[in-house]
């Protein structure tokens, strides 16, 4: 079908509709070619069924949303679909990254296609068999039913930390403003410096530090955007035990940072080695390095470590409803080996079973 075929398909499509309708739904690097001819007709853009215009993130730059917002400031812009998968290196870099990216660049929504899929990102009928879900639903085997909650889940949330003004999306920007220097500390709020405290939020947290979003009127329909870092301090998911079977702690052999250095369960003594921090790219760290299944392997008895974090699947972990850590990349659980409490005794990934040697209770 010819550009202008579809394009007239398109426009006598709206005659017999009742509800809006959105054009393009498909990849920023399309629009030349496929949405712009269309966008271009005065009579498609001011007929009472236009609902403005619909963009895929799989390719292209969003910033043709600001192209399209600068000849057509009138036009809603909507992200419609957006996928996780395996072939996203960094999934929490990338989802971060497209929801500012989308709003800055005019869209009023950002919209993932898979809600759930099951551990092989299944079923589906001739679709994409490498796509992810917001959650994995465990199906077959001991695990069957269970839910497991993947990164997607918890970037998608962070979305609900940019409130939209009326009528128009916010749009994030990278230059600094004025106003940035007159945002108070926190814990130095006084008087009327409390209305722009109200302005701080949160977007996420690392074992690192806690980045935190300054958002500053700037217009009716804008807002300017400042990240910091700030230390993270004990308390939610930062700096607690990871305690197993017998209520033993998991430990880091002999307090040592050296890559390589087994995980163990032992005695809880408060020290440094059995302090857990869970990020928010999914990774448990402890000493400044991340719990790591040894060479990436995916077989049962592989033996479970302290490394660099790198960023790889074998640094992945996801915990539970049933109190399971599981690497998603083998679908195995962390386990105590021999099914014992004793001190000293080291710790591998196993194929999950519901034992008590694969039970364990995470900072809360």
């Amino acid at each position: 079908m010819s550009a202008a075929t579809r394009d007239e398909v398109m426009r006598r499509l709206f005659s017999p509709l009742t509800t809006k309708v959105l054009v393009h739904d498909w990849n920023y690097g399309d629009y030349s070619t496929i949405g712009s001819g269309l966008l271009a007709d005065s009579a498609v853009r001011t007929d009472p069924l236009f609902g403005g215009i619909a963009w895929h993130g799989y390719w292209g730059d969003p910033a043709v949303g600001s192209q399209v917002h600068g000849q057509y400031p009138a036009v809603p812009q909507f992200s419609t679909e957006h996928s996780g998968g395996t072939w996203i290196a960094n999934q929490h870099n990338e989802d971060m990254a497209d929801i500012v990216n989308y709003a800055r660049n005019w869209s009023r929504s950002v919209v993932k296609w898979s809600l759930a899929v099951n551990q092989y990102m299944g079923p589906h009928n001739g679709g994409c068999g490498t796509c992810t879900g917001l959650i994995t639903v465990q199906e077959g085997g001991a695990r069957a039913g269970q839910v497991d909650y993947t990164i997607e889940y918890y970037t998608t949330g962070h979305l609900t930390k940019f409130r939209p003004a009326r009528g128009a999306a916010d749009r994030l920007h990278r230059q600094r403003h004025r106003a940035e220097r007159r945002v108070p500390q926190p814990g130095r709020v006084q008087g009327a410096a409390r209305a722009q405290r109200r302005q701080l939020r949160p977007v996420g947290e690392d074992g690192l530090g806690r980045a935190v979003l300054h958002l500053h009127p700037a217009g009716p329909h804008h807002r300017h955007v400042h990240l910091v870092r700030q230390p993270v301090r004990r308390g939610r998911h930062a700096d607690r035990p990871i305690t197993g079977i017998g209520g033993k702690c998991l430990d880091v052999t002999d307090n040592s940072s050296a890559d390589g250095t087994p995980a163990q369960i032992w005695s809880c003594t408060g020290g440094a080695n059995q302090q857990w921090t869970r990020a928010a790219d999914g990774t448990l760290r402890s000493l400044g390095k991340c719990l790591d299944v040894a060479g990436g392997g995916t077989a049962d008895g592989t033996r479970v470590q302290l490394w660099t974090c790198n960023g790889s699947a074998a640094q992945q972990w996801t915990w539970t409803a049933g109190r399971d850590l599981v690497n998603p990349q083998a679908n195995k659980c962390l386990d105590v080996t021999g099914n014992t409490s004793a001190d000293g005794t080291k710790t591998q990934i196993w194929s999950c079973t519901g034992g008590a040697n694969q039970k364990w209770t995470l900072p809360s």
